[in-house]
């Protein structure tokens, strides 16, 4: 059985390389993967340029990372290969990560670097991470979604329907309950999270004072440099 489900793995990936697919990062704390996703995970259109991924978690002291992902097969193996470059337009020597498909869990990579602590006291936004493929961006459940999408030239007016998954870029996914806490230019936390009706919450405490909740939900903005976006949950 385990043969048979194996080979159908390996039918279905190249039955949709050369398609449009996203690089799926699910982060988690332990090694097996099998537990609540927890972390800043990502949804990633492979085949061109990304910059400024992530770069609305960061502060001034970090610069916005620029990746490409590309995906191959080498002897009956699907290969996800990441180049991590210097500069916007994905110029310059990149530094390059390579991921094999299949592999249930992996350490995580440093997508985006965020000079900050996270829930828990750890260094890094998640240990581990399990990397998908999928023909559509995929989001853990009950996490709070920023998704970038290109500029759709047949609308103008930033209606909702130039945010659909045709033309989705890639997605910051963070996890509910999740915390991010920076030093940088002051001592402050943000805490992730969604409501029962579906709405995007932001707690933010500065230092040890008192805290304050706000709705992040955003509707399909045109005015990022970066393309359309909009704040949901998943």
């Amino acid at each position: 059985m385990k043969l048979i489900l194996f080979i159908l793995l390996i039918i279905s990936i190249k039955s949709i390389i050369g398609q449009d697919l996203y690089v799926n990062f699910v982060p988690f704390l332990t090694e097996k993967c099998n537990e609540q996703p927890f972390g800043i995970g990502f949804s990633i259109l492979s085949g061109i340029c990304i910059n400024n991924l992530g770069s609305y978690l960061q502060n001034d002291e970090v610069t916005p990372s620029s990746w490409y992902f590309k995906i191959t097969e080498y002897e009956q193996t699907t290969i996800i290969t990441g180049y991590n470059y210097p500069e916007i337009d994905c110029s310059g020597f990149p530094e390059v990560s390579r991921f094999v498909y299949g592999v249930e869990c992996v350490n995580s990579p440093v997508i985006v670097p965020i000079n900050a602590t996270f829930s828990g006291g750890y260094k890094y936004s998640s240990y581990y991470t399990h990397v998908t493929l999928s023909k559509v961006p995929m989001f853990s459940d009950d996490s709070v979604v920023r998704g970038v999408y290109s500029n759709d030239e047949s609308s103008t007016d930033g209606s909702v329907d130039s945010c659909t998954f045709d033309n989705f870029i890639y997605g910051t996914v963070i996890t509910k309950n999740f915390q991010i806490s920076y030093q940088f230019p002051f001592d402050y936390s943000e805490t992730y999270s969604c409501s029962s009706n579906g709405t995007s919450l932001l707690k933010t405490c500065v230092g040890n004072e008192k805290c304050y909740q706000k709705n992040i939900s955003m509707q399909c903005n045109s005015d990022e440099s970066d393309g359309h976006t909009q704040i949901f949950c998943s």
